[in-house]
C-alpha cells in the first residue's frame, strides 16, 4: 500500500506543481470615454452680468477609473477590464464648466469674491436590471457664499442604454451626465443673487 500511496502524493505535487507555473490569459482592458454633447455657445454681445466662483468637485470613494456596475440598490461591483480614461470626476468637471461658462454665459470669477459652487459625484455608473441596462449620473451640488447656503439639490438621473455592450452602456452615461449638468446649471441660475455693483465715488 505504500507505494501507492507514494505514487498519489507523487501525482498531486505534480499536478499543484503544473497550476502554479501555468500562465493565466493577460486580462485585456478596454478604456472608455463617454461622448460630450456639442452645445452652441451663449451669445457674447456684452460682458457677463453675473459671476460664479467654481469651487470643488469631488466623488465618492468607488468612482475610480474602473466601471462600476450597480445590480441593486445595495450592490455594487468594478469591473477588471472596463476603464474611464480619465476619473469619472474629471469629466464632471469639463461638463459643469462647459454648461455654465460656454453655454449659459455666466462670467467664472477665479478669486470667489462671487458666489461659489460645489459639487459632489455620488454615482457614475451602468444599472443592470436583469436584460435592462442604463446609464446612471447623480451628483449633490451646494450654492454658497461665504457664510450662507443659498441652495443646496441633488440631481438623479437616468438613460436607458441600447445594449448591454459596454460602449453602449458609455454613450448612456454620457447622455445622463449631460442631462444632469443641464440641471445643475438651471438651478444655480434660478438662485444666483443678482450682483450688487457699488457706485464710483464722486471725484
Amino acid at each position: 500500500m505504500k507505494p501507492c500511496v507514494s505514487m498519489l502524493g507523487a501525482c498531486a505535487l505534480l499536478v499543484s506543481g503544473c497550476a502554479m507555473t501555468s500562465k493565466a490569459e493577460p486580462l485585456e482592458v478596454r478604456t472608455f470615454a463617454p461622448p460630450m454633447s456639442a452645445h452652441p455657445a451663449a451669445a457674447k454681445s456684452q460682458a457677463p452680468t453675473r459671476h460664479l466662483c467654481f469651487g470643488r468637485v469631488s466623488a465618492a470613494a468607488h468612482l475610480r477609473k474602473r466601471m462600476v456596475v450597480r445590480q441593486s440598490p445595495v450592490e455594487i461591483e468594478v469591473y477588471d477590464d472596463r476603464r474611464w480614461a480619465e476619473l469619472p470626476s474629471e469629466y464632471a468637471r469639463r461638463a459643469i464648466e462647459s454648461e455654465l461658462f460656454h453655454v449659459r454665459g455666466l462670467g467664472e470669477q477665479l478669486e470667489c469674491r462671487s458666489p461659489i459652487l460645489d459639487v459632489e459625484l455620488l454615482s457614475f455608473e451602468e444599472l443592470a436590471a436583469g436584460r435592462r441596462h442604463e446609464g446612471r449620473v447623480q451628483m449633490q451640488y451646494v450654492l454658497h457664499d461665504e457664510r450662507d447656503v443659498l441652495f443646496s439639490d441633488t440631481i438623479d438621473v437616468r438613460v436607458p442604454s441600447a445594449s448591454e455592450k459596454p460602449e453602449d452602456v458609455a454613450r448612456a452615461i454620457g447622455a445622463a451626465l449631460d442631462k444632469a449638468t443641464a440641471q445643475v446649471a438651471d438651478g444655480v441660475l434660478r438662485h444666483l443673487p443678482p450682483e450688487v455693483v457699488a457706485d464710483t465715488p464722486a471725484k
